[in-house]
């Protein structure tokens, strides 16, 4: 038995606390029954559904791994310098999840 909002993350769906707001908005039901956050469920024998129009539609994800050179931004800040971005354009239109100082690396 595993909670409903962790198998929700474990899966991909939503993170722990996009799935408890899905959850209390009623967008998730188990066996066809709306469930409750904390609620726990066996995911081998309970079925999950979730309406469509609680969630933001995505085509896929797409997460990169980058290793920053020493001397560049790893943000976005125009005018501040070179950043990740200009070395790696085809990933322009993803942001950075943490960052390091310009003259970092790693």
């Amino acid at each position: 038995m595993i909670r409903i909002e962790k198998h929700l993350s474990d899966t991909g769906v939503a993170s722990r606390r996009e799935a408890k707001r899905l959850i209390e908005e009623g967008f998730v039901l188990v066996n066809g029954k709306p469930t409750q956050p904390g609620d726990k469920i066996d995911p081998s024998k309970d079925r999950i559904d979730i309406k469509k129009q609680g969630l933001v539609s995505l085509d896929q994800k797409e997460t990169v791994l980058v290793y920053k050179p020493r001397g560049y931004l790893s943000s976005k800040d125009v005018g501040a310098g070179k950043n990740i971005f200009d070395v790696f354009p085809q990933f322009a239109h993803l942001n950075t999840v943490g960052r390091l100082d310009k003259e970092s690396e790693g």
